[in-house]
């Protein structure tokens, strides 16, 4: 039996994985960051499809200075690492 869990909170999320034998995948770049929870990539047969990723917003919260700074640092980023999304 396949079960799909959902959630839009990261820690849901983990205690979902954690309490669980599901199975999340995530990108690479989050590993060392999910490993301090205990979750660690699996071995892969073969490369997985790449998957979209999205960050939701409030519009209420859209001009808080946090917001602006982590846009900011997101654009940056992906600026540095372009190639990566190809």
């Amino acid at each position: 039996e396949r079960v799909i869990y959902s959630t839009n909170c990261m820690l849901a999320a983990i205690d979902i994985v954690n309490g669980s034998d599901a199975i999340m995948p995530f990108p690479a770049c989050v590993a060392a960051y999910f490993s301090r929870y205990g979750i660690v990539p699996l071995p892969l047969a073969q490369e997985s499809s790449r998957a979209m990723v999205g960050i939701y917003l409030r519009r209420e919260n859209a001009d808080a200075a946090p917001i602006k700074q982590a846009i900011m640092l997101i654009y940056q980023h992906l600026q540095r690492h372009a190639d990566l999304l190809q």
